[in-house]
């Protein structure tokens, strides 16, 4: 067995090289435990935007960079500046959500069969009830939204009422 021999400045080198790797795993590491554990995949690194929701589900990005998201029968929106606040509560859970070119979410509720629209100043109306199992839902430019009914196997659009005058 030959013994290699190494001077001091590619000693200095691999120390040096070693140190970056290191740097830079500490770095990545820290970077996806302050995201809650979810780390980095394929070039995305985890920041977390809320913590402590109960159950949180569907997301959609609204007007101002807020988010809404669905958890246990709430909605809640999250402003870019990290703010929590509930826009509206006691929906049957679980919901899906949809966000409308208006500012408005819509909410579709599989168990009850029912789509909810929640406008921007927090009011929810009933937009659509007896659905086969509304599962999931878009909204598409002119405000009407479309559904898929996992209880019968169909796609609909829902149209607005004032589009059909």
């Amino acid at each position: 067995m030959t013994r290699r021999q190494y001077n001091t400045s590619t000693m200095l080198g691999i120390v040096f090289v070693l140190a970056l790797f290191s740097a830079a795993w500490c770095a990545d590491r820290q970077e996806s435990e302050a995201g809650a554990g979810a780390g980095s995949h394929a070039g995305y690194v985890s920041k977390a935007l809320a913590r402590g929701l109960d159950a949180p589900g569907s997301i959609v990005c609204g007007p101002r960079g807020n988010h809404y998201v669905a958890a246990q029968g709430s909605i809640v929106m999250i402003s870019p500046d990290g703010d929590v606040s509930a826009v509206a509560d006691g929906l049957p859970a679980p919901l899906v959500l949809a966000a409308a070119p208006d500012g408005s979410v819509y909410a579709a509720a599989p168990a009850a069969g029912n789509v909810y629209r929640i406008a921007q100043d927090g009011r929810c109306t009933l937009a659509a009830q007896g659905l086969p199992g509304p599962a999931g839902i878009a909204v598409d430019r002119d405000g009407n939204f479309i559904v898929s009914l996992a209880g019968s196997g169909e796609v609909v659009r829902m149209l607005r009422t004032d589009a059909c005058q």
